[in-house]
């Protein structure tokens, strides 16, 4: 666990914040773990997150949203500063 973990929660408090629901379904999460543990690949509901619609969130801060919610760590946002 690093910074990346943190930025992953924000992310996650943020969508609730805006959307009023979770970012994914927790039976997803729960099929997404026990694939990562035996070595599968993620389900497609869970791999690709698609956000609601929302005229009034910025395009920048939605690229950040899926970003930083995305299951892969490696395309988490590296540190806020530079995340845009």
């Amino acid at each position: 666990m690093d910074f990346r973990t943190d930025q992953f929660s924000f992310a996650v408090s943020l969508h609730v914040a805006l959307f009023a629901r979770p970012p994914f379904d927790p039976a997803a999460l729960l099929g997404l773990a026990t694939r990562k543990l035996s070595g599968g690949a993620p389900a497609p509901e869970v791999a690709r997150l698609e956000l609601p619609a929302s005229p009034r969130l910025p395009a920048r801060v939605r690229r950040v949203l899926v970003r930083a919610l995305s299951i892969d760590p490696v395309t988490w946002v590296g540190e806020c500063r530079k995340s845009t």
